[in-house]
């Protein structure tokens, strides 16, 4: 089984020199190599000269991914091709990778998705001094929410992600301190149908936002003698009811037997 993901950088690499450039003509292979159970390539190049490469290497790039590439070549992107290695299976949950790339401009690549079959939905954490929002044209046309908006260590909150706490600066040993601290974390879950992905993602500051975080609600049922005091004070208050109907009900009854007074 070969596998592409549509992993794009501006400059990235997973360790070790550069690989000298590929003999395919127009491309550049800056890294290649294995990380666990899958083969990864970094290049770049122009766009027959990429999909040549790739093809002659064993990554398989369909066609309606092809179609997505010239954007990317003509802004000067930096592809990541990855693989499943020769002879490995999906057993079960891989683990991600983790792609780190310098950027003048808050993006994630998400062009290549307008060739997707089916809805997409993308979560996001995006960490700074400030909330952010997304500026990119194809924004209008689907469903971005932002469940959280604000600074984690402020509202006593720690991730569970381990790459989260790892990020927003997490140290259950530290002190606190709201001006070197951890910043803001602005959450972002979208959903897109294919034919609305025409741009990557592009965000922004958004220092007028304000801050959100979800609540939940907690039941908890306290019981006595195994019995929920909720139903205890129902009981109890039909109980007084029916104390209350009977007592007026035999005050009608002392009022209407007491006799008259004789002159």
């Amino acid at each position: 089984m070969q596998l592409l993901l549509a992993l794009l950088l501006a400059g990235s690499g997973f360790g070790g020199d550069a690989a000298a450039p590929g003999a395919t003509q127009g491309v550049t292979v800056h890294q290649q190599g294995r990380i666990g159970d899958v083969e990864v390539a970094v290049l770049d190049g122009s766009v027959d000269g990429v999909t040549a490469w790739l093809g002659e290497n064993g990554f398989a790039l369909p066609d309606t991914v092809a179609a997505e590439l010239p954007a990317y070549v003509a802004d000067g992107w930096t592809f990541t091709a990855v693989r499943l290695a020769d002879g490995v299976e999906i057993t079960g949950r891989m683990d991600p990778l983790r792609l780190d790339f310098p950027s003048e401009t808050l993006v994630y690549p998400m062009r290549m998705s307008h060739a997707a079959g089916n809805d997409q939905m993308i979560h996001l954490f995006l960490i700074g001094d400030e909330a952010y929002r997304r500026t990119d044209t194809a924004a209008s046309s689907q469903t971005t929410e932002r469940p959280w908006v604000a600074d984690p260590y402020e509202q006593g909150h720690t991730w569970s992600d381990p790459v989260l706490r790892e990020m927003t600066g997490y140290d259950p040993t530290a002190t606190y301190d709201p001006e070197e601290g951890p910043a803001m974390v602005t959450e972002f879950v979208v959903t897109a149908a294919p034919e609305t992905i025409t741009t990557d993602f592009v965000f922004e500051p958004d220092p007028g936002a304000a801050e959100l975080v979800p609540t939940y609600t907690v039941t908890e049922v306290i019981t006595l003698a195994g019995i929920p005091v909720g139903y205890l004070l129902v009981l109890g208050g039909v109980v007084v009811s029916a104390l209350l109907v009977a007592a007026a009900a035999a005050f009608v009854i002392v009022r209407l037997t007491r006799p008259r007074a004789r002159s």
